[in-house]
């Protein structure tokens, strides 16, 4: 049976990260599958008010967003503000039987509304930020502050979905008596799970595919360039495929290493045409302090690479240390370069990995992902047939 899906994020392509990927593939599978989906999201420079991609119509609205590829608290505020006369019109308009939001903030208070004034259910679909303890070491005060919200929005959910079991870990830390589903990210499989060889270089090339942010822990990784240069039996080069704001940082220390001629910062790259950039390299790493699920590392192990990363929720899925590459901790600069230097002198292993995350990564495509959702969709519009509507907006 077909549904009318309204999904809602502050970030959809090409703005934002992952989560506005995943948003993508996902609308678009549902789309592939009948369901009619309409995407609720912010206006960015050039980009149309609204428009239709892939049988997805999408409707943006005027937020106080600066940059692709970063948004601020006050930014994200913005949209909660600027998505109220829209999500208004839509209700009015179309006859949703539920909402899938996105990240429980800045998108859960419009579910929650449009929930206690029309009785239309919603699902949160948490990513990381939106989890409490997610970012201890930004976000630390922020989370005490709005805890008491995201415990209005959660407990009014239909559904809760973490992307990763540790995610899901961490949300049940903060609200222990909620259950949360786990449904992970997904990798296009015909996209970047390719029959195409990888391209010949004499030097071994390593991938960073991020925002430039210090979240992702590139700092790490230039500090661990002085170690690979002395063990590394052959030369190498680092790109780093994104844009940000701590950009200009990265490079600033690179110089101060004295090791910037190992980096090609390559800036933004459209998302279409990332699996040339994973064809054109050996390895990936992604040093960050916290993910949900990345999906630049599900893309790098649809690619064939080996992968190095850290031991935080969602990558501890995606990389069996060993096997399809190595899980470090968070900041450990030596044992990342240790990682990078095996890799690097030792064709056969970045190989025998690299087939090894082909195999995992036939695990994941969006088409279950879609699948899993829809499944929740399907109990939530039960179950919204059978309990009577609650009334009172702090209810």
């Amino acid at each position: 049976m077909t549904m009318n899906v309204l999904i809602i994020n502050y970030e959809f392509p090409p703005i934002g990260g992952g989560g506005g990927i995943a948003t993508y593939y996902i609308a678009r599978e549902l789309a592939y599958k009948g369901h009619r989906v309409n995407v609720l999201t912010s206006h960015f420079r050039e980009l149309r008010w609204r428009e239709t991609i892939e049988d997805i119509e999408i409707f943006r609205v005027p937020v106080l967003r600066k940059r692709r590829d970063y948004c601020s608290v006050i930014e994200m505020a913005s949209f909660i503000l600027s998505s109220l006369p829209m999500l208004l019109y839509l209700v009015f308009t179309q006859k949703y039987d539920l909402i899938h939001i996105f990240f429980g903030v800045p998108s859960g208070p419009l579910g929650y509304i449009a929930k206690k004034l029309f009785g239309i259910p919603y699902i949160i679909r948490m990513g990381g930020g939106d989890v409490p303890g997610f970012r201890p070491f930004q976000y630390k005060h922020l989370y005490k502050i709005l805890k008491p919200a995201f415990n209005i929005l959660w407990r009014n959910a239909d559904f809760l979905v973490a992307n990763s079991d540790g995610l899901r870990d961490m949300a049940v830390k903060a609200f222990p008596s909620l259950p949360i589903q786990v449904i992970p990210n997904g990798v296009d499989l015909d996209r970047f799970t390719n029959g195409h060889a990888r391209c010949p270089a004499e030097e071994v090339r390593i991938l960073f595919v991020s925002r430039l942010i210090r979240r992702k822990g590139l700092q790490f990784l230039i500090d661990a360039i002085p170690q690979i240069v002395k063990e590394a039996k052959y030369p190498f080069v680092i790109k780093i495929v994104g844009d940000g704001p701590d950009k200009e940082s990265f490079a600033a220390q690179a110089e101060e290493l004295g090791v910037g001629g190992y980096l090609r910062f390559l800036g933004y790259v459209d998302h279409g045409k990332l699996p040339e950039y994973y064809l054109d390299a050996d390895v990936f790493i992604l040093p960050s302090l916290a993910e949900g699920m990345p999906n630049v590392v599900l893309e790098a192990i649809g690619s064939g690479l080996p992968v190095v990363a850290t031991r935080v929720a969602g990558n501890e899925e995606l990389v069996c240390d060993g096997e399809n590459g190595f899980l470090i901790e968070p900041r450990a600069v030596h044992a990342l370069a240790e990682s990078l230097i095996a890799l690097i002198n030792q064709r056969g292993m970045r190989e025998k990995m690299g087939l090894r995350s082909k195999q995992i990564s036939r695990n994941y495509s969006w088409e279950s992902v879609a699948e899993a959702y829809v499944r929740l969709y399907e109990q939530t519009r039960k179950r919204q047939k059978m309990t009577p509507r609650a009334n009172g907006i702090f209810s």
